[in-house]
């Protein structure tokens, strides 16, 4: 395998991902120190046909554009001198993007899912997902939920199905 190859697919992905990528990555790749801070990258021996990584977007909640932004801050302003009363909406970004590569890193397709979503909050709106009420998780997002990436599982799944199987048709998945 090529080591260049190897590289820049770990910092393709380190690049999207960020810090939090690195784990992933050490299951797939062996990092050996040549210098101070000159590192190869070996692809480990993994019994796969195809490397599928699928990535969330964005890594902290951004709002999907100027108009939904300058809506969110009106509505939250209001709703903060009604004391909750009025609500306040959000539409805010998510995405998956899924890369599949052959064994050997060669990239063979990518595709983006749409996961954008909006929230309403007030003192008279009850929580979903009910969790919310205890943890107050969900009151001030760092980064979407995980239930915003739910929905499009089957989608998701449905499409590397199809894909997996006609990259390479005959071969066990």
């Amino acid at each position: 395998m090529d080591e260049k190859k190897c590289e820049n697919f770990v910092i393709d992905y380190l690049r999207i991902v960020g810090p939090s990528g690195f784990p992933e990555i050490l299951t797939l790749f062996k990092l050996e120190k040549k210098e101070e801070k000159v590192f190869t990258y070996k692809l480990k021996d993994v019994p796969v046909d195809y490397i599928v990584v699928g990535i969330h977007l964005p890594r902290s909640t951004e709002y999907r554009n100027f108009a939904y932004k300058a809506l969110s801050y009106l509505t939250h302003t209001i709703s903060f001198f009604t004391l909750g009363f009025f609500p306040a909406v959000g539409v805010y970004e998510a995405n998956t993007i899924i890369k599949i590569y052959d064994r050997n890193l060669n990239f063979i397709k990518e595709k983006k899912f749409d996961h954008s979503f909006s929230t309403i909050s007030s003192i008279w709106i009850s929580n979903n997902p009910a969790d919310c009420n205890a943890s107050g998780d969900c009151l001030f997002w760092d980064s979407p939920q995980g239930l915003v990436y739910e929905m499009n599982g089957p989608e998701i799944e449905s499409y590397l199905q199809a894909n997996l199987t006609d990259s390479n048709p005959g071969q066990t998945q």
